[in-house]
């Protein structure tokens, strides 16, 4: 009976552990040059990004989004990110999912890497943009915005980037028509039903081995 229960609770720590642990990469656009796209304050841009399939088939949770930024100034609540399902017209960012609010920047620059907690409620679409916007960008002499490191991205895609302002999204370019990618990390997890349903296979394992001590 006690080793029975020393068991069970081993394989429930062993999910739970598994669970934290399965975090994949499914973004990634690696450091490279230093030049970054610069706004105006208050404007919104950021890359459309697909994910790769779900080995299970199902959604992602959504753990972590990384975002380096360059900035020649410092200020309080100089940044904010947000993330948009593309179901506006045309496939543009239409319905917010979430809000970071006004984040601190750095003089000289830095990145902000925002945690979600494992949960249903934060599962996402496959394809989704990320935005950023910078306060005090558009204050003389002020500079900031996202690196543009020169590569694409080495997990996952970009569909290349939106920029707009009160819900008004345009695609944007660089000179020459090239699509602007910019350096992010996002990671995530398999929906949670994903390892509920692995639960309840150790807990038949449980089952078959309590029987067979019995037998």
């Amino acid at each position: 009976m006690n080793a029975l229960k020393r068991t069970s609770l081993a394989v429930v720590a062993s999910v739970v552990a598994i669970a934290s642990a399965s975090a994949d990469t499914v973004y990634y656009v690696a450091p490279g040059a230093n030049n970054f796209y610069n706004s105006n304050s208050g404007t919104e841009y950021g890359n459309q990004v697909t994910f790769p399939s779900n080995s299970s088939g199902g959604a992602w949770t959504i753990q972590s989004l990384t975002v380096p930024y360059y900035s020649n100034y410092g200020l309080n609540g100089g940044l904010t990110l947000k993330i948009y399902s593309n179901d506006g017209t045309g496939g543009a960012p239409g319905t917010q999912l979430w809000s970071s609010g006004p984040l601190d920047i750095l003089s000289g620059g830095g990145s902000v890497t925002v945690p979600f907690p494992y949960s249903a409620d934060n599962q996402i679409p496959n394809s989704l943009t990320y935005t950023v916007s910078f306060n005090g960008a558009s204050v003389a002499g002020n500079k900031a915005g996202l690196y543009l490191p020169g590569s694409n991205p080495a997990v996952g895609s970009a569909q290349g980037i939106w920029s707009g302002s009160s819900g008004f999204w345009e695609k944007r370019a660089l000179d020459g028509g090239v699509l602007p990618v910019f350096q992010a990390t996002i990671t995530a997890v398999p929906e949670p039903s994903t390892w509920a349903l692995a639960g309840l296979g150790f807990v038949g394992l449980i089952a078959a081995a309590s029987r067979s001590r019995k037998a």
